[in-house]
C-alpha cells in the first residue's frame, strides 16, 4: 500500500483515496509547470544580466562576492572562481575599498577609477545587509567633457583678448592719444 507521489494515479489504492490522488497529481503537474516557468525566467534574467555593458558585483556585509556579471568579470579580469571570496581578491584599489566602507555607513557612494586607458564610475549601494556595485565605463563621456572644457577655455581666452584690445583702443581714443587722421570709419 505505498503511493508513488510522482505518479499518484498509477498507485493501487483504496477507491476512497482516488479524489486525493487526483488532486496530488494535479498539484504535482502544476508544481512542475511552475518550476519550468521559473527556470525559464531565471535563464532569461541570466542572459540579460550578462549582456549588460555595465559591470555588476554583489557581495555580502563581509565583502564576500555573491555574484558577478560578465562585464564586471571583464573589467576585473576575473572568472567565476571569485564567487565566495573577498572582494579584495579582484579589486585592491584603495579608492574602491574606501567607497565600500563609506557605503556601509551612508548607504551609497561613488568613485571614479582610471584603469589603463578606461575611466570607470563605481556606484555602490546597500540592499538590505548586502551591497551592489555597478560599474559604468565613462571614458567617452569624460573625453567629451574634457574637449568641451578645452573649447570653452580657448573661446574664453579669444574673447578676453578681443575685448581687451577694444577696451584699450577706446581708452586711447578717449584720452586723445590717437590722432584724428589715424581713426578710420568703421
Amino acid at each position: 500500500n505505498t503511493i508513488d507521489l510522482k505518479n499518484p494515479l498509477e498507485s493501487k489504492a483504496y477507491d476512497e483515496l482516488s479524489p486525493l490522488l487526483t488532486r496530488i497529481d494535479k498539484q504535482g503537474k502544476e508544481i512542475e509547470f511552475q518550476k519550468a516557468k521559473l527556470e525559464e525566467k531565471r535563464e532569461e534574467f541570466e542572459r540579460i544580466y550578462n549582456d549588460l555593458n555595465e559591470g555588476i558585483v554583489a557581495f555580502d556585509e563581509n565583502n564576500v562576492i555573491l555574484n558577478i556579471n560578465f562585464a564586471a568579470k571583464k573589467i576585473f579580469n576575473a572568472d567565476d572562481s571569485c564567487i565566495g571570496k573577498d572582494i579584495l581578491t579582484i579589486e585592491r584599489n584603495e579608492k574602491v575599498t574606501n567607497m565600500i566602507e563609506k557605503t556601509k555607513k551612508s548607504g551609497s557612494e561613488e568613485v571614479k577609477i582610471q584603469r589603463e586607458d578606461k575611466i570607470y564610475l563605481f556606484r555602490a549601494g546597500r540592499v538590505f545587509e548586502n551591497m551592489i556595485v555597478i560599474i559604468f565605463d565613462i571614458t567617452l563621456t569624460e573625453l567629451l567633457k574634457n574637449r568641451q572644457n578645452d573649447a570653452v577655455r580657448k573661446l574664453s581666452y579669444e574673447l578676453k583678448t578681443s575685448v581687451q584690445s577694444i577696451i584699450t583702443g577706446a581708452q586711447l581714443i578717449e584720452n586723445g592719444l590717437v590722432k584724428e587722421d589715424d581713426l578710420t570709419d568703421v
